[in-house]
């Protein structure tokens, strides 16, 4: 949290604000700067680019997927259904705030 609010380094480095990960993560493999990716992703490296990944600092920076409907939504099921199934894909150890993560 601390990197993202640091002033001399938005204005001193080059900052690109459009890409894709796998591109940002390239640059990282080459030496050619740091990303951001999320915990999600870190599965699918491999033991080369898992060397390279660096868990934040505690507190955690945490994003929370919240599901939100219109008050005069109908499909229930539909919702139920969703949500069970991104639940399903995430790892059980993530659906949870620990005491090191802060929402962001």
């Amino acid at each position: 949290m601390r990197f993202c609010q640091l002033k001399s380094a938005q204005a001193s480095q080059l900052a690109y604000h459009l890409g894709s990960m796998e591109t940002f993560m390239r640059m990282v493999e080459g030496g050619k700067g740091i990303t951001f990716i999320p915990e999600l992703a870190v599965s699918q490296l491999n033991e080369t680019q898992k060397e390279l990944a660096h868990p934040f600092a505690i507190p955690c920076p945490t994003r929370q997927i919240v599901m939100l409907t219109n008050k005069n939504f109908i499909r229930h099921t539909l919702l139920e259904t969703l949500t069970k199934e991104m639940q399903s894909a995430v790892p059980k150890e993530m659906l949870s705030l620990k005491a090191t993560q802060t929402l962001v």
